[in-house]
């Protein structure tokens, strides 16, 4: 408001206008901006105590309007877009008392801004016919191209319609998968666009959907990936395509949808609603956007190509086009539509920096004149363009100086979309852009008088993960990243430790989060690992729930860093010494530990590797104590859980009851949303369950009581595991036995949206304290079922190393399932593939060990039920080295066994009777064992099955080692003639095929035959392990001694220190394999005549 040409009162009716009243010489005014369309009106105001929505726009029907004159608070009641409550403080009327009723000063409307693509529309003119016909013969062209692909665009359809469905099925239940999603974005071309976005809208209406806070990030992805492909069909095709019945339901759900969300009023859906009225005016194909196209397709054919056949020049193209458009801007009529057309022409480019920073530099400009959807698209690119690395920080700090001018626009909705972009830039490695966007934000908060903008401002940094970091963490607790709050503090005392680590003590290298069960320390960890990635070159989180799981997830990394080796033993011993010789940055975050006992052993001496605890005990030397949340803080917490911030009282008043553990908050928020209530209702209703201390137990109990019987269902089954990086496919194949898959997608929904699990892609994780309340609903029918599950899958074979990923997730959860004594042969069975588990895979005896010996002390006299368990323990006790208790078990399955001959178990056992004499050097006895084995093969499988190549290459090996290289020759031979009819040609099990003949043809002296198959086996090992793989420093290894005997010293050097490279990169200065390259190497340059290098390296070897 205004008095006299001063302003009295201002206030914006959420979300459409923003008023402003003038008291100017004794009349009443009013100043109308329309925050969409960025129009503004001037209007009087004919009585204070009338109707005063005569200076409204004549176009805002009457009937969306009411005002409450006693505070002068105004509604707009027509929906997000357009509508909502006026967020004004309250105003007494009394300002207007003495304004006369009857003065009256109409004010001239203010010229309409236009957006910079309509800055002049009527230089704008259409193609003629002769100039379509030419574009149509251009269109005809570029198709006949892609029509040479059209194999790989069917394809490509096939796999998309495929996820599409899958999507649209999961859009029913409110259970999206943002992996399927990602997938269907990386897909760049179908041959039927239109059909894939219409199978992915087919149920974008759903209530379920539409009402989910958990699915506000699936439903802005998904209209996105609607959206390429509408745009697709629409540049391949424009009007061509007939509207079908497919296009009248995709625009009827796309309504639907936008009238479901406007009339929800949340804040973070704007840029979905913006998506959704940009895909419906693609959709509906107006005859001005079709015009636009053409013009732009016409006069540049360069959008054509990068449109149509985006793989060709893309670089060259893209700077044509945006020197078109900067030519010919002022003549190009278009609105919000075109313009994301526009924008996302520029989405395709790769490299190309300068350009891009160019275009924002130029929208800028025009920022405050364009249309607010044009705003909020060119905010949402550019946030998206920062976010992935394709703008340089030096037009960043450029940037940021126009910045904030946006974050103090008028539109509410532009500092909402501007306070998001702030969350990234606060993100950045850079640290001057980072403290500008942070000292922005922190003004901002100062004058911001907005709620909502405000609730925005103090949401949590978005921090990328540098890409150069090598991050093995629970990717399932990392998606909850978006959620963590606060933290600032616990951050700066870690930061600060490692930059002043002491000069000694045990616990030098160490520093620990401490906190009660659900305080938020493993989620402060994450958040500083996330702060900080590009600081370190590799992150590796540790689950130390129990010494099993600390090898179990070290020995999971020493695999992914391809650092083992056959005969290594200790996988965790085998990294350490890695580690230790590791010049690199790394952080190590052991999860959960106990105490420093419990983790000493795992430390690894090395200044360059910072470790991070959490614990619940708060006896370490080097602590951060992480305590309750804030009020504040509490309140964003459950804010962002909510997606709720118009009730911040109420939550306020929530929060101080329950106190500030975030696992509280986060249970809170899950059982408002399935009572489907409002914080306020919620406060009044349930005050039983607020209460500190005991709150989460009360609703947790509460919670589950409510749930759907599928989602109970699907609970049962969890607690059964361990509660961390539970393997989805597990739980849904367990619970597919006995319902529907619509129940399992009903249930999933459930657990994510009420905050009961968090979801990744393959694995779920639930907290201690949930799964511990879980016990209480446990069933014996679930636990028999998981049993079931784990028979089928958690097969260890040594021959499938490809498999061993999935054994060390099933691992922790097979131990948790069989934590009780064993009832029946089968699950003996299972604890001795927990222990061959722990021996091949995990590579620790000792533990591998305890579970063989419990399994063995389970086992009942040997009958005709349990014979396959002594076999199997005799396969496992061989493999842990202890030969007589293998050769026992064994040949107690035989007696049994014998009594059934030509069945394949007996030809098993008979094979693993011969591995182990062929361990223990006795070759004549291991050759009879595999002959016995063979001739029951030869008989039950087929020629070419893969087993019998197992068994010649066994027979083949022993006749080498026996000195009998015709009969080796013709068994190897025989191997390889199955492996080449069954295997690719660049498999693995090739690669040792080829490498077992070489390495026999050489114990024979037909060196150029051994040459050959070696040479083989290294293409393939080239192909397809990384250059550092152990395999390869044994095949170069053994290449240098051939080339030695050939005395083709060339070669040989060559070889020779290819191993030596490999071997100093992956192991310490004094392991044995490296010892003896150095030997081998001295030893080469001997025999070559180069004493002085012959001496260099024994000394290295010494």
């Amino acid at each position: 408001m205004v008095d006299n040409g001063a302003e009295l009162h201002t206030w914006e009716v959420a979300f459409k206008y923003l008023i402003k009243i003038f008291n100017k010489n004794g009349t009443l005014n009013s100043e109308v901006t329309d925050l969409q369309k960025n129009r503004k009106a001037l209007h009087p105001i004919f009585c204070p105590s009338g109707n005063f929505l005569s200076f409204l726009p004549s176009s805002a029907s009457i009937r969306y309007f009411k005002i409450t004159p006693e505070t002068l608070i105004l509604t707009y009641t027509g929906g997000l877009l357009g509508g909502g409550v006026c967020c004004s403080s309250k105003k007494s009327v009394q300002a207007f008392s003495s304004v006369p009723a009857n003065h009256v000063n109409v004010v001239p409307k203010e010229p309409e801004n236009k957006s910079p693509l309509a800055t002049d529309p009527e230089k704008f003119t259409p193609l003629t016919s002769s100039e379509k016909t030419e574009l149509n013969n251009r269109y005809e062209m570029l198709h006949k191209e892609n029509s040479q692909n059209s194999a790989s665009l069917d394809k490509q359809f096939t796999e998309a319609m495929q996820i599409a469905n899958r999507v649209s099925e999961q859009v029913i239940y409110a259970s999206v998968s943002f992996y399927d999603l990602k997938l269907l974005m990386k897909i760049s071309k179908v041959s039927k666009p239109f059909a894939v976005a219409c199978e992915l809208g087919k149920n974008f209406a759903s209530s379920e959907f539409l009402n989910s806070p958990m699915c506000l990030g699936q439903r802005l992805k998904l209209i996105r990936v609607i959206r390429k492909y509408v745009v697709q069909d629409f540049v391949e095709n424009r009007d061509k395509i007939l509207k079908n019945e497919e296009m009248s339901i995709l625009v009827k759900n796309l309504n639907e949808a936008s009238i479901a969300l406007e009339n929800q009023h949340r804040l973070l859906e704007f840029v979905t609603l913006l998506e959704i009225n940009a895909v419906r005016n693609l959709i509906e194909r107006s005859r001005s956007t079709i015009d636009w196209w053409e013009k732009v397709a016409f006069e540049c054919k360069e959008v054509l190509e990068v449109s149509i056949n985006p793989q060709n020049n893309i670089s060259q193209n893209i700077k044509k086009i945006s020197e078109y458009f900067n030519k010919n801007w002022k003549k190009l009529n278009g609105y919000f539509t075109e313009y994301f057309i526009y924008m996302s022409l520029y989405d395709k480019s790769s490299g190309q920096q300068d350009l891009l920073e160019e275009v924002i530099r130029s929208q800028l400009k025009s920022f405050p004149d364009i249309p607010y959807e044009e705003q909020a698209a060119l905010l949402s690119y550019i946030e998206k363009w920062i976010h992935s690395n394709k703008i340089r920080g030096k037009y960043i700090e450029e940037f940021l100086q126009s910045f904030e001018t946006i974050c103090s626009n008028s539109n509410w909705k532009v500092r909402i979309q501007a306070c998001y972009l702030l969350r990234v830039l606060r993100g950045l490695k850079d640290e001057g852009i980072k403290q500008k966007a942070f000292d922005l934000s922190e003004t901002r908060i100062k004058v911001e008088n907005d709620e909502k903008v405000l609730a925005i401002l103090k949401m949590p940094t978005i921090y990328s993960v540098s890409k150069k970091t090598d991050v093995k963490v629970n990717m399932v607790d990392l998606l909850d990243f978006g959620k963590i709050v606060s933290r600032e503090g616990e951050i700066a005392q870690i930061t600060n430790f490692f930059k002043r680590k002491p000069e000694s003590g045990e616990q030098r290298h160490i520093v620990v989060l401490c906190g009660s069960s659900g305080i938020g320390k493993t989620a402060t960890a994450l958040k500083y690992a996330r702060e900080k990635s590009a600081s370190y070159s590799f992150i590796i989180q540790i689950n130390c729930e129990s010494e099993n799981t600390i090898v179990t997830t070290y020995s999971g990394y020493a695999h992914i860093k391809k650092i083992l080796e056959k005969d290594d033993k200790n996988a965790f011993a085998k990294l350490k010494s890695y580690l230790q010789g590791l010049t690199k940055t790394g952080l190590i975050i052991l999860d959960d530990a106990q105490n420093f006992e419990s983790i000493k052993e795992y430390l690894v001496d090395n200044k360059n590797i910072d470790f991070l605890a959490t614990s619940r005990n708060a006896n370490w030397q080097n602590k951060v104590m992480v305590s309750e949340l804030s009020i504040e803080a509490s309140v964003t917490a459950l804010q962002i859980r909510l997606n709720s911030f118009e009730e911040s009282q109420a939550q306020k008043l929530i929060c101080e009851k329950i106190g500030g553990i975030p696992l509280t908050i986060k249970r809170v928020a899950g059982d408002i949303l399935k009572l489907k209530t409002t914080a306020q209702s919620y406060l009044a209703d349930f005050p039983n369950k607020l209460i500190k201390n005991q709150a989460f137990d009360l609703v947790t109990e509460s919670l589950i009581s409510n749930l759907p019987n599928e989602a109970l269902e699907i609970l049962r089954i969890i607690a059964h595991c361990a509660p961390k990086r539970i393997p989805s496919r597990m739980i849904k194949t367990v619970f597919l036995k006995s319902n529907s898959k619509s129940n399992w997608l009903k249930g999933k929904s459930a657990l994510i949206n009420y905050y009961f699990i968090t979801f990744g892609e393959l694995t779920w994780s639930i907290d201690q304290a949930t799964s511990e309340i879980l016990l209480k609903h446990i069933s014996n029918e679930h636990k028999h079922q998981l049993i079931n599950y784990l028979y089928e899958f958690f097969i260890v074979d040594p021959h499938k190393p490809e498999l061993f990923h999935n054994i060390l997730e099933l691992l922790p959860h097979a131990e948790k399932i069989l934590s009780h004594p064993p009832e029946n042969t089968k699950e003996i069975e299972l604890l001795a593939y927990i222990s061959r588990a722990y021996t091949l895979v995990v590579r620790d005896s000792q533990i591998a060990l305890i579970y063989a010996e419990k399994a063995v002390g389970a086992l009942e006299p040997i009958k005709g039920e349990n014979e396959r368990a002594y076999f199997k323990l005799g396969e496992v006790f061989r493999e842990i080295g202890k030969y007589d208790r293998s050769d026992e078990l064994l040949r107690q399955s035989l007696s049994v066994l014998d009594n059934n001959p030509g069945t394949k178990l007996l030809a098993d056992a008979y094979f693993a009777l011969g591995l182990l004499y062929k361990h223990q050097i006795l070759y004549e006895k291991s050759k009879e064992w595999f002959i016995k084995s063979l001739e029951i093969q030869e008989k039950i499988l087929s020629p070419m099955h893969s087993d019998l190549a197992f068994t010649y290459t066994y027979i083949g090996m022993i006749f080498k080692d026996l000195g009998k290289y015709d009969q080796s020759e013709e068994y190897l031979m025989k191997a390889l003639r199955i492996q080449e009819h069954i295997y690719q040609s660049n498999d693995p099990a090739l690669a040792s095929a080829y490498n077992y003949l070489g390495s026999m043809y050489r114990s024979r002296g037909k060196l150029e035959q051994s040459e050959y198959y070696l040479l083989k086996c290294l293409k393939i090992q080239e192909n397809i392990l990384d250059p550092l793989h152990p395999a390869l420093a044994v095949t170069y290894n053994v290449l240098g001694k051939l080339y030695t005997d050939l005395k083709k010293w060339d070669k040989g050097e060559e070889y020779y220190l290819k191993c030596l490279h490999v071997r100093e990169s992956l192991l310490e200065v004094k392991h044995a394999h490296l010892v003896i390259t150095y030997q081998n190497i001295a030893i080469f340059y001997q025999k070559m005549g180069d004493l002085n290098k012959s001496e260099f390296y024994k000394s290295k070897a010494c």
